[in-house]
């Protein structure tokens, strides 16, 4: 049986051989190539999170053609002093987004706080004594302006910077016997690039509450 087995498979492998040979020297074409489009990939190929990404990518970014997102800068985030602690008293020097400031304090220097991600090359803080609009449109004088500067950081507090206002900026404009007992100023604050036009969107706005004292 031996004998007659061994001169079978010989026969083929010597027959797998010249075909190979033979076809060695022709170009692969679309139809010689082998197609495994009819075969089924493993559940592990299709749910495997390093694969499934980079064909997501592949998919999203270059068969559909779309730009890929890119992320928009992160806005500026404004916060005004709430009159505790100071500079020498960091653990009670505290901000939020509204303060109230009694009329005996119009001469102090009032402290802001604000941190961004976007790339600037300067910026200017601005009061109003209306809310400021939702849109930039006209943000170099918006209805209600006070007065508005370029804004000079004094110190930095861990990842945020602090800079400083005159109160008096911010009233020099109002004559005091005429101004209501209580009086909203809304300040904040845009980037700026080289031309002097606004990167990204503006602050938020932050809120100083003057009141009137006879203190």
């Amino acid at each position: 049986m031996k004998r007659i087995v061994l001169p079978v498979l010989a026969l083929i492998s010597l027959t797998a051989s010249a075909l190979l040979s033979a076809h060695a020297d022709e170009p692969a074409t679309k139809d010689s190539l082998p197609n495994n489009s009819h075969v089924e990939q493993p559940d592990s190929w299709t749910h495997h999170p390093i694969l499934n990404l980079f064909s997501r990518h592949e998919e999203k970014g270059m068969i559909s053609g779309e730009d890929p997102v890119k992320e928009e800068p992160s806005d500026i985030f404004l916060q005004i002093w709430t009159g505790t602690g100071g500079i020498a008293q960091q653990k009670l020097f505290s901000f939020s987004d509204r303060t109230t400031i009694a009329g005996n304090r119009n001469d102090a220097e009032w402290w802001f706080s604000w941190k961004t991600g976007q790339n600037a090359a300067f910026a200017i803080w601005q009061a109003s004594r209306l809310p400021f609009p939702e849109t930039i449109d006209n943000w170099a004088h918006p209805e209600g302006l006070i007065s508005s500067d370029h804004l000079i950081t004094q110190y930095g507090l861990g990842n945020r910077k602090l800079f400083n206002i005159s109160i008096s900026q911010l009233i020099d404009r109002a004559d005091a016997s005429e101004r209501p007992a209580n009086e909203i100023v809304y300040i904040r604050v845009i980037a700026l690039d080289q031309e002097g036009k606004p990167v990204g969107n503006p602050s938020n706005t932050v809120e100083a509450h003057f009141v009137t004292s006879d203190k």
